[in-house]
């Protein structure tokens, strides 16, 4: 906050990902702090740019994170994708305050215009789809799932992963989970070691460095995610035993 007001006046705009940095190793940050960040940019006139990319579309039990900063939370920008279509095809999404759409207006072709557009740009067949996800996101009540099973991976997590030999960290808001990993000294490559006894099991999970990001669909099931956390327990285990026996 006091970083924001003695820069306000050179500061462009100030960007996060609300509530969890995912390619950072899926960093999480407490929704009470995102707001203060979110009233230091409304007092000091700093546009407040929101990353959902990662983040929106229910994948932390709310349609956007940022709502988890209260009603007073309001982003000037939100960057928009991935779950919009439920990833079934690409589609991205700039969606903007009223105050920044009225800097653009004027006359046609002037100089407030934003010239921007290319050659993909409102596809009709991914639009389709996207408006289909939106509405079986309220068919299927996906929200409420994903808080309820979030709840349980989280419970498992913490039972079965959190005093494993071999684990620093676990992270986790909603659906989007870390698990931070302690090599032994002279290990290497855990992360991919975790990650591909994993696949051998039938369970895609992804590595960044010695982090082993659990990021599953929104309609997963309890005993799906049990599935998961079994077998990564299993393969940190494995790991543990090959390198620090």
């Amino acid at each position: 906050m006091s970083a924001i007001e003695a820069h306000a006046d050179t500061l462009a705009a100030m960007i996060v990902e609300p509530l969890v940095q995912g390619a950072s190793g899926i960093l999480v940050a407490d929704p009470a702090d995102l707001a203060v960040v979110g009233r230091a940019c409304q007092a000091n006139g700093v546009v407040m740019i929101c990353d959902e990319v990662a983040t929106g579309f229910g994948r932390t039990g709310k349609l956007f994170a940022s709502e988890w900063a209260g009603s007073d939370f309001r982003p000037d920008i939100m960057c928009l994708g991935k779950g919009i279509t439920g990833g079934y095809l690409p589609l991205s999404a700039t969606v903007v305050s009223r105050q920044i759409y009225d800097g653009f207006l004027g006359q046609d072709l002037g100089p407030a215009t934003f010239y921007h557009g290319h050659s993909y740009g409102g596809n009709a067949l991914a639009c389709a789809v996207a408006l289909r996800h939106l509405q079986l996101l309220d068919e299927w009540d996906v929200l409420s799932h994903v808080v309820t099973v979030a709840e349980h991976l989280g419970a498992r997590l913490d039972a079965s992963i959190a005093g494993l030999d071999g684990v620093a960290e676990v992270r986790r808001r909603g659906l989007m989970a870390g698990v931070e990993l302690a090599p032994p000294d002279g290990a290497e490559r855990w992360g991919r070691r975790v990650c591909a006894g994993a696949v051998r099991r039938g369970v895609l999970l992804r590595p960044l460095g010695d982090v082993v990001v659990i990021m599953p669909p929104l309609t997963s099931t309890g005993a799906e995610l049990d599935r998961v956390v079994d077998v990564l327990a299993e393969c940190i285990g494995e790991v543990w035993a090959e390198d620090a026996g």
